[in-house]
């Protein structure tokens, strides 16, 4: 069975390897981690290499690879059994409707196992590492790691 855990990870962070190992347990199998880069969130702060760098750096016992452009990842979609997606609540759900039509695959959503975000990564996000990069790098560093730290602080100038 192949099951993929697909997102854009601009950075990947703890939140996204909590929704990795609920995925683990639910499925007692591994899972792929898929860096996908697509029209669908923009061009984002890290190039793909770097996004898969930082990836590797939090999903270290897993198979990361990185997929750009809509025919890759149409392709990486067709080939799963199953996908899992982490939520917070029903409007993250919606969101595996959007991808089915986006890539003009039906049964995405059929194929889509959501696992509840525990609540201590609840508010963690790509958006709100970025935005409290500078005003609290504790919470950045427990949340991407010292390498993914390193690297933000790179692309985004070190205002210290």
């Amino acid at each position: 069975m192949r099951i993929l855990y697909l997102g854009s990870f601009d950075p990947a962070h703890m939140g996204h390897y909590n929704t990795y190992l609920n995925a683990k347990r639910h499925f007692g199998e591994p899972i792929e981690v898929c860096v996908c880069i697509n029209d669908l969130k923009g061009s984002g702060v890290f190039t793909p290499e770097e996004r898969l760098q930082i990836a590797r750096s939090i999903f270290r016992d897993a198979k990361v690879g990185v997929y750009v452009g809509k025919d890759a990842i149409k392709e990486l979609i067709l080939s799963a059994d199953a996908f899992v997606r982490g939520y917070n609540d029903e409007a993250d759900k919606s969101y595996a409707v959007k991808l089915s039509k986006y890539y003009g695959v039906s049964d995405l959503v059929d194929k889509v196992h959501f696992l509840k975000i525990d609540d201590e990564y609840a508010d963690m996000s790509s958006t709100n590492i970025k935005a409290r990069l500078f005003t609290d790098p504790e919470y950045v560093k427990c949340a991407v790691g010292e390498l993914g730290y390193k690297m933000l602080l790179e692309k985004l100038g070190n205002r210290n």
